[in-house]
């Protein structure tokens, strides 16, 4: 004999779950973009994995990662029609996801960085700000498709960021006018060799 169901909604269910995942696609693309802009991302809608060819001339394997997050509402906050329970179980969904992205960017970044040997040990310096003055001197910076250069992003955390400041304003004027000089002499190199990449194109 078919077990009956009470109050129950199957349509309702369905629409109330993809107006949650909707919801929560939408959250997460805002946190997304604060840290990767949207035209440095890209839709792969074939397969799980794609070669890619490096400056290099090398080719490298890549593939899909699954991000997963797990978030649930207590029985209690059901039971006691707790309407703040779903907004607070939406927003940890979307932290956990934001969280894990970040992970995976650092990390892919990371790995980059070590297999070129382009890295610098911030112990090997005296200051914050000597590490970063480095690292500056070791970017090759872009060009977007406005023709614009790419400035390189830092990202520290709060405390990371706070010693940074304080070495940075205490070296003084010396260290500003030595990073914009550094900024300056990478974004023309950007700029020559974006105009002699264009210049292979044209007949």
């Amino acid at each position: 004999m078919p077990r009956h169901e009470y109050f129950s909604f199957p349509e309702k269910t369905d629409q109330f779950d993809k107006a949650l995942t909707r919801l929560v696609q939408k959250l997460t693309r805002e946190e997304r973009v604060k840290v990767l802009p949207p035209e440095n991302t890209m839709r792969y809608t074939h397969g799980i994995n794609w070669i890619t060819l490096s400056s290099d001339s090398s080719d490298n394997e890549g593939e899909m990662k699954i991000l997963s997050t797990k978030s649930m509402i207590s029985m209690e906050n059901i039971r006691k029609h707790n309407l703040e329970a779903l907004p607070s179980f939406i927003s940890d969904i979307v932290k956990q996801m934001h969280e894990s992205m970040q992970k995976m960017m650092y990390q892919t970044v990371a790995d980059a960085c070590d297999k070129t040997g382009n890295t610098i040990n911030a112990n090997d310096y005296e200051t914050t700000a000597d590490a970063f003055l480095a690292t500056l001197k070791k970017i090759e910076f872009g060009v977007d498709r406005k023709g614009s250069v790419s400035i390189p992003e830092l990202h520290l955390g709060s405390q990371a960021f706070a010693a940074f400041k304080n070495d940075a304003e205490a070296k003084g004027k010396s260290f500003q006018k030595e990073v914009e000089e550094v900024i300056q002499e990478k974004s023309e190199a950007a700029l020559e060799r974006e105009k002699q990449r264009i210049a292979r194109f044209k007949t």
